[in-house]
């Protein structure tokens, strides 16, 4: 009976081998499942949008007409310093968690170019401290040159401008994350790349009229800024999401 059932299987073995393939079952590999903290972090941010809605609804509703209308920026400030609010606060963070969330997703649409070594949620924390830091290095740039080149209102107007923009890219970001982190897909991770794009093309024409406004703002400190924490990180990150370097 053993030799028989020995034989069979070697029989099969070799015609599974031999055989061209057609008519046996194709087998689907599922992608593994989202871990908890990713759903932990995205219901957290949705219940922070929440808050802003109701808690922070006037001063929600200014930041909205602000990004849409630049020649209410200035009015928008005069209501108070959006940047240390709790509204503005907890608006950023949702920004930051967003932001990273994204970051770490580019790993499964952009398989070809692996760009970070490690994975889970040490990662993540990686990334968005990351960002974090960046974000209050770039503000800690501004106040050193607003104070050297004596621009203290018109740098603080860019980095309050930054900061919104901030704030609303994160709004934008939140429902992609939900889908491409449910429903992979790549059109929808690349359709979010398009819409960043454009509000941070938007965002330094803002930067842009914010200096021609300011009669005290330097051109030089203008051109700076755009170069230095605006264009030059953007060509960095591209640059490594498009080659082989590990983070």
């Amino acid at each position: 009976m053993q030799d028989t059932a020995t034989r069979l299987f070697k029989q099969s073995s070799s015609e599974l081998i031999t055989g061209s393939g057609i008519g046996y079952p194709t087998i689907h590999f599922t992608e593994e499942l989202p871990g908890a903290w990713i759903f932990i972090f995205l219901l957290a941010s949705l219940i922070g949008i929440a808050i802003l809605r109701y808690q922070f609804n006037r001063r929600f509703r200014q930041s909205l007409q602000t990004f849409f209308q630049f020649y209410t920026l200035n009015q928008f400030t005069r209501e108070g310093n959006f940047i240390t609010e709790q509204i503005g606060l907890l608006f950023y963070a949702i920004y930051l968690i967003g932001l990273s969330m994204f970051t770490y997703q580019a790993s499964i649409f952009l398989p070809e170019h692996p760009v970070f070594s490690s994975a889970g949620l040490p990662l993540y924390l990686k990334i968005l401290s990351g960002y974090t830091l960046f974000f209050l290095a770039k503000t800690g740039f501004h106040s050193l040159t607003g104070v050297v080149f004596e621009t203290r209102e018109a740098s603080y107007l860019v980095v309050l401008d930054d900061f919104l923009f901030g704030c609303i890219n994160g709004l934008i970001l939140l429902p992609f994350l939900f889908l491409t982190t449910y429903s992979p897909s790549a059109i929808i991770f690349y359709s979010a790349i398009t819409l960043l794009v454009l509000t941070f093309i938007y965002r330094l024409a803002r930067a842009t009229m914010i200096g021609y406004n300011q009669t005290q703002f330097s051109l030089f400190y203008l051109f700076l800024y755009l170069c230095s924490l605006e264009i030059v990180p953007v060509i960095i990150i591209t640059k490594i999401f498009a080659g082989n370097t590990h983070i």
